[in-house]
């Protein structure tokens, strides 16, 4: 027994025809649709199926589907000795359906994948076990082609169940008549590329340069909320962790610049990808089939918020129910209501959470996590903004206006000596 697999191309020395009573379409046993046919008895004609080597992958994907055809209990994979090469060839064909010709053009016909021989007459005729409807250099499933294709079982089965992608992609491949026409039906325009790029561009710079812009003003906030006491040093007793590893404070440059960096990429690829994907016209449809969805969600959350003020005001006085046995009915039937929607909701929160993480991942001078989320006993998941404010106590530590006082006092002592701070003069100061 030999494993044969089949390429794309077209061989005149070379053809196949299958019977579909003989075939299974691979629906619910190895995945939910894998796009292929397995057939029995498929009969290889000519002088042209010449056998070359196969890969692994191939060969490992015929194996775990043409053992599972439930019409036979053929188990062609380990019937076959380890001392038979794997064998395939580049000479390919598309299997016919018996009794269709492929000139016509009502004809179905699939796209052979790879094939066990089961039998050799000896006069090139040849019979196989065979996997049919997947491309060999791509494995791209669903290879069928010809209007009657649509009322063949099991290949129907096959079609009905093709995702709606594969489908919008083989009509752009069918409709094109040169590589040029698929290029120009399949990919996005030059202009939309443009656009989308030019945009990400912009995104990505504006959040950037909004990175850097926020260093300044918080850097002075920062300062000023240590020498007012708004943020607590001495007095604080987890201030003395501020004197520890002092080293750590050269990190921030670094983590300064490449946090820009990645915010910036970040905001580029994502404002790029969603222009992309609104104009381009493969993907516009897909788009506002979402985009109907969200206005329809955003629709919903609009009303439940004017309903909230209302009941809010008619349930309500303050803090005080109004009408408890209202007040309560409506408490119970929002919180059925959102036991099902919070799933939604938790999904909603960790996409913001990341979102706002990469933007803020080059802001070193300030947290995302507070210090309770920050910390899982003694580690600190995010000690960057620990660090910044080592670097600002380092460089105030010398800028202190009781530091500047102190220092200018101990200078005019030491330039003016004994006719400095004299004790005369401190009792006329008090």
């Amino acid at each position: 027994m030999k494993l044969i697999a089949v390429a794309e191309e077209a061989n005149p020395m070379c053809s196949a025809v299958f019977d579909p009573s003989n075939c299974h379409a691979m629906l619910g046993i190895k995945t939910p649709n894998p796009g292929v046919i397995a057939c029995t008895d498929v009969l290889l004609i000519g002088t042209g199926c010449n056998d070359n080597p196969v890969d692994g992958v191939l060969f490992e994907l015929s194996c775990s589907i043409l053992s599972l055809i439930p019409i036979t209990n053929q188990t062609f994979c380990n019937d076959t000795p380890s001392a038979i090469p794997r064998l395939f060839t580049f000479n390919g064909v598309f299997g016919n359906v018996i009794g269709e010709s492929n000139k016509d053009n009502g004809d179905c016909s699939a796209l052979l994948t790879s094939c066990f021989i089961t039998g050799d007459n000896g006069i090139h005729n040849q019979t196989a076990a065979c996997v049919l409807g997947m491309s060999t250099s791509l494995f791209i499933p669903y290879q069928f082609r010809g209007s009657d294709c649509e009322n063949i079982s099991p290949i129907n089965e096959v079609i009905e169940e093709r995702p709606i992608f594969i489908e919008r992609i083989q009509e752009a491949t069918n409709n094109a008549k040169t590589f040029d026409d698929l290029v120009r039906q399949y990919f996005p325009r030059r202009w939309i590329v443009l656009l989308s790029a030019t945009l990400g561009l912009l995104a990505g710079a504006f959040s950037g340069l909004w990175i850097f812009l926020s260093y300044i003003p918080n850097t002075i906030s920062t300062i000023l909320k240590i020498r007012s006491g708004v943020i607590p040093s001495l007095r604080d007793p987890n201030f003395i962790k501020h004197r520890k590893q002092l080293e750590s404070t050269t990190k921030i440059l670094g983590v300064m610049i490449w946090g820009a960096a990645f915010t910036t990429l970040f905001f580029t690829g994502i404002v790029a990808i969603i222009i992309l994907l609104l104009f381009w016209e493969v993907t516009r449809p897909i788009v506002f089939q979402i985009l109907g969805v969200v206005i329809g969600v955003v629709v919903t959350l609009a009303i439940k918020s004017i309903l909230f003020v209302v009941f809010g005001k008619l349930n309500y006085a303050a803090f005080y129910r109004r009408r408890p046995l209202v007040n309560n009915i409506s408490v119970v039937a929002l919180e059925a209501w959102h036991l099902g929607l919070t799933v939604l909701f938790v999904v909603a929160r960790l996409v913001s959470l990341l979102v706002a993480a990469a933007l803020h991942a080059g802001r070193v001078d300030m947290s995302v996590l507070t210090e309770s989320a920050g910390a899982i006993g003694p580690i600190d998941l995010d000690p960057l903004p620990a660090s910044y404010r080592k670097d600002l106590l380092l460089a105030d530590a010398h800028r202190h206006p009781f530091i500047e006082r102190l220092g200018a006092m101990y200078l005019m002592k030491i330039k003016h000596g004994a006719k400095f701070a004299t004790a005369a003069g401190s009792v006329w100061r008090l």
